[in-house]
């Protein structure tokens, strides 16, 4: 059960870095923080700020999902070669 927890508590702060990092230096977006890339709105207060928290998530975990499949798409190409 802990790996099970682990492995999604990796993909959510995988996805969150990669957003952050996307956001903050190729997109130039001085407002993104990696607390709200990460987290979303804290404490929210409305049903539309639960579900961008719940939206944010998602794609945190696609984002994870996605990088993690290049990455392994990377090596099976370059041991092919």
């Amino acid at each position: 059960m802990t790996e099970y927890i682990f492995k999604n508590l990796f993909a959510l702060y995988l996805g969150g870095s990669l957003r952050y990092v996307y956001l903050r230096y190729i997109r130039r977006d001085k407002n993104a923080t990696y607390a709200k890339v990460l987290h979303g709105i804290p404490n929210p207060k409305t049903k539309e700020d639960d579900n961008f928290n719940l939206k944010n998530e998602m794609k945190n975990r696609i984002t994870a999902l996605l990088a993690m499949v290049v990455f392994i798409l990377a090596l099976v190409l370059f041991n092919v070669i």
